[in-house]
């Protein structure tokens, strides 16, 4: 081979002088390799710049090596570079596809007018109908045709028919009679929409506002689209659209895996757990929890030693309860600490629910609970916390004592009194009004839910668990999320809070 002759990349000659090392380049001896300090006037070692090791690595006799070859107007091409000489023209466009666009709010439909599937015919002929303010009739609607009719009165003569061609996706209007000889044009609106019109509408609505409940977006929709539609209609319309924007319930249980991952990922120490027993061999979803580093941290060393431990019903598609325990900061100001996702309020359920919370704080020394008149709750925090002050909700147990007697008597003063004489005062002249209810109170009721009997230490001397209500009122509004996007759209609130 001449020296000067060229060997193609990728061909099949096999050329020895490419295989051989030059034999110009000494074999480097790396076990006696000693590397010799440099040193400057003042005795420390000596470090190269970017100059010098931009030298040695040889980077400098390369840019030299370019610029010769490119003034002598040659080219030096790498392998698998060498592609603009090979570069061929790619055009998207696929021959005989059809492009189909159209206004979702104002669809046009005239005869011959092509649409991509048979749901967004649907959906265009309700529109059209909604706009041209008349009642749509179905007589017919299949995956291959779709036959409308006015029925906003019998005789009308109003029709819209679809057809699907012979592609086999495209739908095409093959009949329309846009003469109306009703009185719809007098109509101001009509009960036409369907729960997919509603999915349609409610998705950007759900992707802006995320909280909005049916009777909200029923409202919204009635006044912006000039339409009368049924509450259920819009409920169900809105579960479509929510399993369209947040996936499904299925994958949404899956999902809380992950999101558990991410948490203790992101913030280390925080607790999350989630039960899932096995029946059958099926896993089933059973509870949640989660507590984040922050607030634990939080709670232990800057909140007042008090608890607020209660449970909302979720009224989505898992219809079970959401548990908090709620605190209260040196502000004077709802605090949560943990919350989570249980089957039921049974004893088992919080017994679980308050072991969790007691792996997140501890046993503290000091600490009171206050929980509402569910028997369940209070002997899981008598079993957990056994050292803990527990309260009851006076509240709640007001709502019970007038079921039973008559009239409050003095007890709103008795429970609000710091003095222990004041509350013996006012509780006496309560007893006088009926004999029993002294025996009620201490067999059902043997809670503190006076304040002359809570510990002044702990500093906080709330009669009722309003604080605990405070956060029920708060996510009111999300109870209907997928499990995994409640659990994300509660940590998200509180990290804002």
């Amino acid at each position: 081979m001449e020296p000067d002759s060229e060997v193609a990349f990728g061909s099949n000659i096999e050329s020895p002088i490419l295989n051989q090392p030059p034999s110009h380049m000494p074999e480097v001896d790396w076990d006696n390799l000693h590397i010799v300090e440099t040193h400057d006037e003042e005795g420390r070692i000596e470090l190269m710049n970017e100059d010098q090791v931009y030298v040695i690595l040889g980077l400098r006799d390369e840019d030299e090596r370019a610029k010769m070859v490119e003034t002598n107007g040659r080219t030096m091409v790498e392998h698998g570079d060498d592609t603009e000489a090979y570069a061929i023209s790619v055009s998207d466009a696929i021959p005989n596809e059809i492009e189909i666009t159209y206004d979702k709010d104002h669809p046009k439909i005239d005869l011959g007018t092509m649409y991509l599937a048979m749901d967004e015919f649907r959906l265009a002929v309700r529109r059209f109908a909604i706009n041209e303010e008349f009642e749509l009739g179905t007589e017919k609607s299949c995956k291959d045709r779709f036959r409308g009719f006015c029925k906003s009165s019998e005789g009308c003569l109003g029709r819209i028919n679809g057809k699907l061609q012979a592609d086999k996706k495209t739908i095409k209007v093959t009949v329309l009679v846009d003469r109306h000889d009703c009185i719809s044009s007098s109509r101001v609106k009509t009960i036409t929409p369907s729960q997919k019109w509603v999915a349609s509408k409610a998705v950007r609505i759900i992707r802006v506002s995320p909280n909005i409940g049916a009777k909200e977006l029923h409202k919204k929709l009635q006044d912006k689209y000039s339409v009368t539609i049924s509450y259920d209609t819009v409920w169900r319309g809105r579960e479509k659209a929510l399993a369209e924007v947040y996936g499904k319930w299925e994958e949404s249980f899956e999902m809380l895996y992950r999101w558990k991952s991410e948490v203790l990922k992101r913030s280390p120490g925080s607790i999350v757990e989630i039960d899932v027993p096995e029946i059958d061999g099926n896993v089933y979803f059973h509870r949640f929890f989660c507590a984040l580093k922050p607030c634990i941290d939080g709670f232990l060393e800057g909140c007042r030693p008090y608890l607020g431990i209660y449970s909302t019903a979720l009224n989505g598609r898992w219809n079970d309860h959401l548990a908090s325990a709620t605190a209260v900061d040196g502000h004077n100001w709802m605090y949560p600490l943990a919350y989570g996702f249980i089957a039921s309020e049974t004893e088992d359920k919080w017994t679980w629910f308050m072991n969790q919370l007691k792996k997140a704080i501890g046993d503290p020394p000091l600490l009171a609970v206050s929980t509402d008149a569910c028997k369940a709750l209070e002997n899981a925090v008598k079993n957990v916390f056994p050292n803990a002050e527990q309260r009851e909700c006076f509240f709640h147990l007001m709502k019970i004592f007038v079921k039973r007697y008559q009239g409050f008597g003095r007890m709103y003063p008795a429970a609000r009194a710091y003095r222990e004489e004041v509350f013996t005062h006012h509780m006496t002249e309560t007893f006088k009004e009926s004999n029993g209810i002294f025996d009620w109170l201490r067999e059902y009721h043997n809670l503190k839910w006076m304040r002359c009997a809570f510990n002044p230490e702990i500093k906080c001397d709330y009669i009722t668990n309003n604080v605990a209500e405070v956060f029920n009122n708060w996510i009111r509004d999300i109870k209907d999320l997928p499990v995994a996007e409640l659990a994300d759209k509660v940590r998200e609130m509180i990290m804002g809070l």
